[in-house]
C-alpha cells in the first residue's frame, strides 16, 4: 500500500514537471477558453481549476454534460 502511494506520488510530479516546462497549455470547456498558461504564465492548481469550472457550470454559461478538452 504504501509503494503503490510512492509510486502515484512520484508519477503525478513527474506528470506536473512536465506539464509545467512544456510552452501552451490550454483548458477549454464549451469551445470556450477558461484557462491559459500563456496568460496566466502557470498550470492551476486542482481547488482552483475545480472552482473556475464550477462556476462557469452554475454561472449557466455551459450546459453541465459538456465536455471540457486539454490542448
Amino acid at each position: 500500500m504504501i509503494y503503490a502511494c510512492f509510486m502515484l506520488f512520484f508519477l503525478t510530479n513527474a506528470i506536473e514537471t512536465q506539464l509545467t516546462s512544456t510552452g501552451a497549455f490550454e483548458i477549454s470547456l464549451n469551445d470556450v477558453t477558461i484557462w491559459s498558461k500563456l496568460q496566466s504564465g502557470r498550470v492551476p492548481r486542482v481547488d482552483e481549476l475545480m472552482q473556475i469550472i464550477d462556476s462557469h457550470i452554475s454561472g449557466g454559461n455551459i450546459n453541465a454534460n459538456e465536455q471540457f478538452k486539454v490542448q
